[in-house]
Order: C-alpha cells, then sequence, then structure tokens
C-alpha cells in the first residue's frame, strides 16, 4: 500500500506557528479593557470629562442617489429625535 503524500517539518512549522498566530490574535482581543465605558472604573465617576459631548460627535459618509434624499433626511430627523444615551 501507498502513503499519501505527508507534511514535511516546515509544514507542520507552519501550521504550528498559524494556529499560535491566530489563539494571540483572539486573546489580544479579548483580554483589553472596553474602551468604550465612560464611566472610570477606579472611581465610577461619568463626568463630562469622561463621556463624550456632542462636539466630538462623528460624521458618516454615505453615498446615495438622488432617489434616496427624502428617506435619508427623514431618517437622520428621526435619529435626532431619539433621546442621547
Amino acid at each position: 500500500m501507498t502513503q499519501g503524500p505527508k507534511l514535511t517539518f516546515l509544514g507542520k512549522l507552519m501550521i504550528f506557528l498559524f494556529v499560535a498566530a491566530c489563539f494571540y490574535g483572539a486573546y489580544s482581543i479579548f483580554s483589553k479593557d472596553d474602551l468604550d465605558d465612560p464611566i472610570d472604573k477606579k472611581t465610577g465617576d461619568n463626568t463630562p470629562s469622561n463621556v463624550a459631548s456632542h462636539r466630538d460627535a462623528i460624521k458618516i459618509g454615505i453615498a446615495y442617489g438622488t432617489e434616496k434624499r427624502l428617506w435619508l433626511e427623514w431618517a437622520v430627523n428621526q435619529f435626532a429625535k431619539t433621546d442621547d444615551i
């Protein structure tokens, strides 16, 4: 019986390094503190210095055609009426 091709040592090493890099990447992503949390974990302070103000609002650019302009303006107005989080 003939056996099929097998991985060489270099091939096994590359697979091991790839899997190790995947585990390291997952660990580095999930082990970081939540940077979006505005409350200071040490003091429990959520003063305006720790919370983003309206001046720090994010601008989002959207490419759209003229047929979507009215709907988009309506959606923006509805969103503006919602309470701030």
